[in-house]
């Protein structure tokens, strides 16, 4: 078994039950970091980043600690380089579809996504 699917199974393995899904990247690694949600809660985040290579990754990864988690770059990096591994941040813009809208708030229930994803659909 690759070290990507194991990180990934091993990490499905402690989702919680009342598990998140993230629509921001950035936010919802620094709810993390100020023990607002917990990382073991975390089904996946569907970001609005658009990398594609580990360089690009990088650049994320340097804007963000800058930008966003400044207060703990070290760790923010690092929480959102777990949830990479662990295949737990998708990139719609990857798919070639419109960065999503988080007026609304940047977390929902895991077992609201399918919802969601349909009034992402209606809205681009």
């Amino acid at each position: 078994m690759s070290e990507r699917v194991r990180n990934t199974v091993s990490s499905q393995e402690r989702i919680m039950p009342d598990s998140k899904v993230g629509l921001s990247l950035s936010f919802c690694v620094l709810d993390i970091l100020h023990g607002e949600v917990k990382e073991e809660e975390v089904k996946e985040i569907i970001a609005g980043t658009n990398a594609a290579s580990p360089g690009q990754w990088d650049e994320v990864m340097r804007v963000y600690r800058k930008s966003y988690w400044y207060e703990n770059p070290e760790e923010g990096e690092a929480i959102a380089r777990r949830l990479l591994r662990a295949g737990k941040i998708r990139q719609p813009r990857q798919e070639g579809k419109t960065a999503h809208n988080i007026a609304k708030g940047h977390w929902i229930k895991a077992s609201e996504v399918g919802e969601w994803e349909k009034q992402q659909q209606v809205s681009n």
